[in-house]
């Protein structure tokens, strides 16, 4: 609260991070008056679509990018950090099974100790499973370099919030596993934001409601298509605020 009565302008990644927060200064014990708050997406969208700018995709039929992390137990409703885990280690060795002659790419989206490293996670499930065709990104790789793997892969599933983003801008042809509070989270928040016709209603997973269901194969072939204009429309919003700010 402290932060936002003090500052000159505030510009979140969503509606639902406005609607949160307003909610947060009426439910307040130390409820506040706050100034106007403004949405946009978050910045991520911008930098992706400026990379498609530049990089044309070369697809390969050959592997399968995957971004899971280990689940935050702060994150969870009533499903524990072991139960979700453990359907995850189930999905991995399901997809490797299913797509034996690709590739499975298991990404990391964060490589810091603090914040939980994803290679620890993604080597133990790799050790665990055994799967020849399991392998784990283990160097680190560039943002320029994250986003070619995931616009270059067959198709992607992504789990953390910034893989979501790219993986659906840059290539396309994605699945979610949201680990974040069903309906509330920042995930659902996003494709809320960008997802007007409905494309990942049978794509996108609550893993602390629903079964890490198969994949359809029909749906392997089907491209998001983002509206370019509304993207630049919301990214007007940091533009013109700050210009404003400015004056």
């Amino acid at each position: 609260m402290n932060i936002f009565q003090n500052t000159d302008l505030a510009v979140l990644r969503d509606v639902k991070s406005v609607e949160n927060i307003e909610a947060l200064s009426l439910n307040s014990k130390h409820s506040c008056v706050l100034g106007e708050i403004f949405s946009s997406l978050d910045p991520a969208v911008f930098a992706s679509c400026e990379y498609l700018k530049t990089m044309s995709p070369r697809p390969s039929p050959d592997y399968i990018a995957l971004n899971l992390r280990s689940f935050p137990e702060e994150y969870s409703t009533d499903k524990c950090a072991s139960e979700i885990n453990s359907k995850l280690k189930t999905f991995v060795a399901d997809l490797s099974e299913r797509f034996s002659t690709k590739t499975i790419k298991l990404i990391p989206m964060h490589y810091f100790h603090v914040g939980g490293d994803d290679r620890q996670f993604l080597n133990r499930l790799k050790l665990e499973l055994n799967k020849e065709n399991i392998k784990v990104q283990n160097h680190n790789l560039s943002l320029k370099e994250t986003m070619q793997v995931f616009q270059n892969a067959r198709f992607c599933v992504g789990m953390r919030f910034h893989a979501v983003v790219l993986q659906t801008i840059i290539n396309g042809k994605n699945f979610i596993l949201d680990y974040t509070e069903p309906g509330k989270g920042k995930i659902s928040g996003f494709l809320k934001e960008i997802d007007f016709s409905n494309f990942y209603h049978e794509r996108y997973w609550s893993l602390q409601e629903n079964e890490a269901r198969q994949f359809q194969l029909y749906t392997f072939n089907e491209s998001f298509a983002f509206d370019q204009k509304k993207i630049n429309d919301k990214k007007a919003v940091y533009v013109n605020k700050l210009k404003d700010l400015m004056k």
